[in-house]
């Protein structure tokens, strides 16, 4: 990783550099660094986006910063999280840092979902802000498989698309390399949308909303865009895409309404409806084709 984007946006001090074998074991050491047993700490949690000490905007899906400042306040917390796994927002990482500095917090950052962004200058690095921040190189930095610490020694064009259809965006788009669609207004759920883009040879994955009666039964999905721009994906190669997924949550309605909310009902009809299971074919056809055509790097070397 480029240290330029750490030393053009620290002004607090010099930071150090500890590399580990993955993110979760980068991670384990701050929180045993920073914090001692029963003290207390937030992040952004799955189930909805701000765990029990919620500090998202259940309408607009937001973090809102001064619930947030009220929950450091009210909970004495020690160490504030800011990371992006289940966010598509930039995060205001000197908001964080003012409520960290006046409530006596540590403040880490995990940037791991962002890192290449980060990178790259395209979005803010939390270097002026963070005492700690996290990430690895094996996601968007695309490098070996590592984890790495910094401490102190003192997707746009498919979510655009997207609200286009129909579909509800989380937060009403992204500023970064992924997004969330809300699929409560299609009437079907995320495991089944999830089960038949990867019966089309598309990736994404299950998440939670605001408002969901069980984690086991989510409604929304995540979609990323870095393994596609890692095949050189252009502009109009994302809206082909947006279009593919869109054709697969259309033929899951279609499914649903002759198998009922049950998932196993809803394979069985795929696999046993004639005219379901072409349709499923033809468009994993269709997305292997356009596929093809773009290089997969590393591929003609193994």
């Amino acid at each position: 990783m480029d240290l330029g984007c750490v030393n053009d946006q620290n002004e607090r001090g010099d930071f150090g550099l500890y590399k580990l074998y993955s993110g979760s074991s980068a991670n384990l050491p701050v929180y045993t660094g920073l914090l001692q047993p029963r003290d207390r700490l937030i992040r952004l949690d799955m189930p909805d986006r701000g765990g029990r000490l919620t500090h998202v905007d259940p309408k607009t899906v937001l973090i809102d910063y001064d619930v947030l400042e009220a929950s450091a306040k009210l909970f004495k917390l020690k160490l504030i999280i800011a990371g992006i796994t289940y966010y598509s927002r930039c995060l205001d990482y000197f908001r964080f840092w003012e409520i960290c500095d006046q409530h006596n917090a540590s403040f880490f950052a995990d940037m791991v979902h962002v890192a290449g962004l980060l990178a790259t200058g395209l979005i803010r690095a939390p270097f002026e802000y963070a005492d700690v921040v996290s990430t690895t190189m094996h996601k968007t930095l695309l490098g070996p498989r590592a984890g790495v610490i910094f401490f102190r020694k003192s997707s746009r064009k498919m979510t655009p698309d997207g609200n286009k259809r129909g579909y509800d965006v989380a937060t009403g788009g992204t500023d970064i390399h992924l997004f969330l669609v809300d699929l409560r207004n299609r009437s079907i759920t995320g495991s089944q949308a999830k089960y038949i883009l990867e019966e089309v040879n598309i990736a994404c994955s299950e998440n939670t909303v605001p408002g969901n009666k069980s984690a086991m039964n989510p409604c929304e999905l995540r979609f990323g865009t870095p393994a596609l721009t890692t095949r050189d994906f252009l502009e109009d190669d994302f809206e082909a895409v947006a279009q593919n997924i869109d054709a697969a949550i259309e033929l899951a309605n279609e499914v649903k309404r002759m198998s009922g909310p049950k998932l196993a009902d809803f394979k069985r009809i795929i696999c046993e409806d004639r005219d379901k299971s072409v349709k499923v074919e033809e468009l994993r056809c269709e997305v292997e084709k356009f596929s093809e055509k773009l290089p997969l790097p590393g591929f003609k070397e193994i």
